[in-house]
């Protein structure tokens, strides 16, 4: 499993802060360390996911998502948010239950 890792993944939590009130930025570590800087998809793949903070509760993540830096060990990213939240409150973001979804990295050939 870890081979496969290094060229794909699938990644579905991470932590962050709401830096405004519609975006996010959060870090998000992979489970093996990739074959290089990987690629991110532009979409959310097979459901959704959400970020949550005390203050705002619960905020759907939406697309586009934008991400800043990709290296292989994880990156941050910065994604848009369905509804508004507190700026400046930490977030982390977790795969809905009943529509679980996944960020998608690659680091294919």
């Amino acid at each position: 499993l870890a081979l496969c890792q290094r060229y794909y993944q699938l990644v579905g939590s991470g932590s962050g802060l709401h830096n405004t009130t519609t975006s996010s930025t959060l870090s998000v570590p992979f489970a093996t360390v990739m074959r290089t800087a990987p690629s991110l998809s532009t979409g959310i793949s097979g459901g959704s996911l959400r970020a949550y903070s005390y203050s705002s509760g619960n905020a759907l993540i939406s697309n586009p998502l934008i991400y800043q830096y990709l290296n292989p060990n994880g990156g941050g990213i910065q994604v848009t948010l369905g509804n508004s939240v507190v700026a400046a409150q930490p977030t982390f973001v977790y795969s809905d239950t009943t529509t679980p979804g996944n960020f998608v990295f690659s680091a294919e050939l």
